[in-house]
């Protein structure tokens, strides 16, 4: 994964988790439970991102392969919340 790729889906994991953190206060418990599990695993990936660019090349390019994956999975949760949240509301 190159860096513009990178940069690109970070971007959308973060627009999709802006949009998340405002609806979640009316969600149900479970997708407010795994909200405050993607939180943190936001939190560290989003550390390291910032840590990422007082890295070496080599060091960075696997930092990279691995931060996309974590962005991969948390977009996909994100997601699954907003699913539910899509589902909660044709409910009421």
């Amino acid at each position: 994964m190159s860096s513009t790729d990178m940069s690109q889906l970070w971007q959308e994991v973060k627009t999709l988790r802006d949009e998340l953190r405002v609806q979640i206060h009316l969600a149900g418990a479970e997708a407010r439970d795994e909200w405050q599990r993607l939180e943190a695993r936001y939190q560290d990936a989003s550390k390291k991102l910032d840590e990422l660019g007082q890295q070496t090349e080599s060091v960075a390019e696997d930092v990279v392969d691995s931060l996309g994956i974590v962005a991969e999975e948390l977009g996909k949760a994100y997601q699954r919340i907003r699913q539910r949240l899509a589902e909660d509301d044709q409910h009421d």
